[in-house]
This record gives C-alpha cells, sequence and structure tokens, in this order.
C-alpha cells in the first residue's frame, strides 16, 4: 500500500455545547473521511495521541473508535494501528439517527457538511 501523509488535525471539541465529546469527536471524523480530507488507507494516530490533542481521556478516544468501527468506517489491528477502511455513503447512511436508535439530534463541528450520522 502506498505511503498515505499524516493526518491533519485542525479541530478541538467544545466543552460549552452541551453535547457529549465522544460525540463531537465521532462526528467530527466522520465528516473529514466523507469529505475526502482524510483518505482511505490513512492511519490514525495513536490513542495516546488523540487523547492529548483532542484535551480528552484516552478511554473517550476509545468510545470514538469502537463507534467508527462499528460504522465499518475504521479498522484497528493490535500492534498495527486503526486505519481508515472505508468511506461510502452506504456505512455511513446505515448508522444515521434513524436507523440507530439515537434519540440525539444529528449535529455537525463548525466547518461540517456531512457526518455519519447525518
Amino acid at each position: 500500500m502506498a505511503r498515505v501523509a499524516p493526518l491533519n488535525i485542525d479541530w478541538k471539541p467544545s466543552r460549552e455545547s452541551g453535547r457529549p465529546i465522544t460525540e463531537q469527536i465521532v462526528d467530527y471524523m466522520c465528516e473529514q473521511v466523507s469529505s475526502g480530507n482524510w483518505a482511505i488507507g490513512s492511519r490514525l494516530p495513536s490513542q495516546r495521541a488523540l487523547a492529548e490533542w483532542f484535551g480528552v481521556n484516552r478511554s473517550t478516544i476509545i468510545a470514538a473508535i469502537n463507534e467508527l468501527s462499528d460504522y465499518g468506517i475504521v479498522e484497528g489491528q493490535h500492534g498495527a494501528g486503526t486505519r481508515i477502511v472505508s468511506n461510502t455513503w452506504s456505512l455511513m447512511l446505515m448508522w444515521a439517527p434513524a436507523f440507530s436508535g439515537r434519540t440525539t439530534p444529528p449535529s455537525k463541528p463548525s466547518t461540517a457538511t456531512n457526518s455519519c450520522r447525518t
């Protein structure tokens, strides 16, 4: 597989928004994947690096990555990191709020146009 450029992360979750931090992180990551800013095959930074960058506990990052994995967007292997494996809308739409049972309305990071849950 060709080497993919490092991911650009230029956003941080808002503690004042009233939305769970995990949801904000999942929405941000979904937007980056669906917009093509993060290419299929790109490797995510380590959980520790993401936790430090977003200013959250590592367990929050694990929950976000697990949700993205459930959506079929990322796939992780012990020792090999987590990679983006899909950006297909069919996978993203399958997990939209109407199908997932979420009770919170879909929302997006400030620059988002689409996310996994919209």
